[in-house]
């Protein structure tokens, strides 16, 4: 074809006829491609995540794509079972298989955000036509030869014999969805000579090792494959009642003199297998079910004492488990601080771990149960996975709230943490208002990956700790504690020494501490009560306070007074039963607290984590 060009045409003009006839050469060459037959892979539009247990036209459409994709064994199995539409540990090997192959990472066979992009981008992305080439006329294959194996005792007759081998062990358990999991062994024995095996016969007592529990079986010699039957429906023959044969054949494996070879039946289990079928089942090698050839020629046989099982179970998908626990990073006792108006918005109270076993669980509703107060109350409570808010619902005091319709996912051997939080009304400056939330056990449903529900959940039931609701308080935090013990060796006295270093942080309003008599401290050790006795206490004004006239330290509202206190306690004598020769530590008791000068008012925060603000333990002897 040849384009006219006018002398006086302008550079635009000539682009444009240029591109025109670019257009149509890309035409031609696809009408080209077409004419011969080519074609690519439809690329599915899929607009949702895919995981085990989705259902639905587009997990066919992504089946069908896999099937024509064709990367690799897991693919081929999956086209035997065609596109069903269900998303199964098949479709799931051959998705992380595809994933694998096109680098998309992590291959886990997880249809979501990284795969749906790369198939995007594969529908979006032009072909470029290629030039046909003539095709070239197939050559027949070749079947491969197998390398002949040479005995190193020619004419010599062997005896063999088998038995079972020590591995796999007898009564192994095999379940749905495993890949080349191990059945059985036997092990070939040979005397006098060499030997060459040739042939192992299985016997069954049913058929539904066959039709209903693999989906095929394979012979190893260590890593390598002898043999291997697919068709396992019509492979297996009726040899008598109670006893179906299976036969694999087409191999040599050299038995040395005097010397014995482990051979391993191996399954490859359907993904899905009903009840009726997960049971046990018994398997023997029958009357000249081993076969070999010794170095004169000669056949010998040989079968095995005795039969082996093997128990068929769930996958372990079908057998995931779910516990509940409550976390070490749930808040300790204390105190929540609310506004001018006695609100409180998502305070923390309790932080779950919800941990799987064995596989994937989906958690769809949670119920808690908070806990009466006298002033305050429960208006709202919160449900986070980290610091992403997953739910949330009305709540009131001594009821039952449930977290509904949800999605939260805890991986096979993962821990996934949820956090609860809570909103109060009508907290008051003169009470600390008590508040708990608990969510037990039986609160909890969950389901497996395969949409069976979880009918009971391990663990623990998980209560918070108390946390009191005021709108005035001082909010303790730990910064130091240390102890010590000294004794002069000419005495029979000694002196544990500690000193403890806290802030205090008026919340809600100002607060005042007496500059005596404030604090209560006591000692003790894990086998004697605490005690004050002979307790010294001293400590001084702290920063960011002023003293008042009644001698107290003023911290005003929003400020925050660090204290150091220190401690004695002499003397600890050997007659100071259950202290004396033992480890001793230095622990608060109270901390005692007014809301105007010169008033006893205030609630005593007599409730800290008594674990947490102590010392370390000293031996005094």
């Amino acid at each position: 074809m040849v384009l006219p060009v006018a002398s006086a045409a302008t550079v635009e003009e000539l682009q444009a006829q240029i591109n025109s006839l670019l257009a149509q050469i890309q035409a031609l060459q696809q009408q080209l491609a077409a004419a011969q037959g080519q074609s690519s892979t439809s690329v599915p539009t899929i607009t949702r995540d895919l995981t085990a247990g989705s259902k639905g036209d587009d997990v066919k459409a992504l089946q069908n794509y896999l099937i024509s994709a064709n990367k690799g064994p897991a693919a081929a199995a999956l086209a035997k079972v065609g596109a069903t539409g269900y998303f199964g540990s098949l479709t799931k090997a051959a998705l992380a298989e595809y994933q694998k192959a096109v680098g998309i990472s992590p291959a886990s066979g997880y249809f979501g955000a990284k795969t749906r992009a790369y198939l995007s981008s594969l529908a979006a992305a032009p072909t470029t036509p290629t030039t046909p080439t003539t095709p070239t006329t197939p050559t027949t294959p070749t079947t491969p030869t197998t390398p002949t194996v040479q005995v190193s005792t020619p004419g010599v007759e062997a005896i063999i014999t088998a038995e079972w081998a020590p591995s796999p062990a007898n009564n192994v358990s095999v379940k749905a969805g495993d890949s080349d999991v191990d059945v059985v062994g036997v092990r070939v024995k040979s005397k006098q000579g060499d030997a060459i095996v040739k042939r192992l016969t299985l016997s069954f007592t049913n058929t539904n090792p066959f039709q209903k529990v693999f989906d095929k079986l394979a012979l190893y010699d260590g890593s390598t494959k002898l043999a291997e039957i697919t068709n396992l429906p019509s492979a297996y023959v009726k040899n008598a009642a109670s006893d179906y044969r299976i036969t694999f054949s087409g191999f040599d494996v050299l038995v040395s003199k005097d010397g014995y070879k482990d051979l391993t039946v191996k399954g490859t289990l359907k993904t899905s297998i009903d009840s009726t079928y997960r049971t046990t089942y018994t398997v023997s090698v029958p009357t000249n079910g081993v076969r070999a050839t010794d170095g004169a020629g000669i056949d010998q046989y040989a079968s095995v004492s005795g039969s082996r099982s093997f128990a068929v179970e769930q996958s372990e998908e079908e057998q995931a488990t779910l516990s509940l626990a409550k976390d070490a990073s749930s808040p300790k006792a204390g105190i929540l601080v609310s506004d001018s108006t006695g609100k409180v918005e998502k305070g923390t109270m309790l932080v779950l771990a919800l941990s799987a076993e064995k596989g994937r669980v989906k958690v769809t509703d949670i119920q808690a149960t908070t806990s009466a107060v006298t002033n305050a109350s429960f208006s709202a409570l919160y449900l986070y996975d980290g610091s992403t808010l997953v739910a949330s619902v009305g709540a009131s005091n001594n009821t039952n709230q449930t977290f509904s319709n949800l999605e939260v996912y805890v991986e096979k051997d993962q821990t996934k943490l949820l956090t609860i939080k809570a909103d109060f009304t009508g907290a008051t400056s003169t009470a600390l208002d008590s508040a708990t939330v608990t969510v037990k056990k039986g609160g909890i449903t969950a389901e497996r990956t395969d949409g069976t529900s979880l009918t009971s959940i391990d663990g623990s039931d998980a209560t918070s700790d108390t946390q009191y609701v005021t709108m005035v308080a001082p909010v303790p935090s730990l910064v130091s504690a240390s102890a010590s013990y000294s004794r002069n060796a000419q005495e029979s006295t000694g002196t544990l020494t500690g000193t403890f270093t806290f802030d205090l942080t008026a919340s809600g309003g100002d607060v005042y501490v007496s500059s005596t008599g404030a604090f209560v401290f006591q000692y003790a050790t894990s086998s004697a009560a605490s005690s004050t006795s002979n307790l010294a206490i001293s400590y001084s004004q702290p920063t960011n306070t002023t003293v008042t006239s009644n001698n107290n330290y003023k911290i005003a509202k929003g400020q925050t007074a660090r204290f150091t206190v220190n401690l004695s306690v002499n003397p600890l004598t050997s007659g100071s039963t259950g202290y004396w020769g033992n480890y001793n530590y230095l622990q608060l008791g109270e901390i005692k607290w007014m809301r105007e000068d010169g008033t006893t008012g205030g609630t005593t925060i007599n409730f800290l984590d008594k674990t947490i603000w102590r010392t370390n333990s000293v031996l005094v002897n």
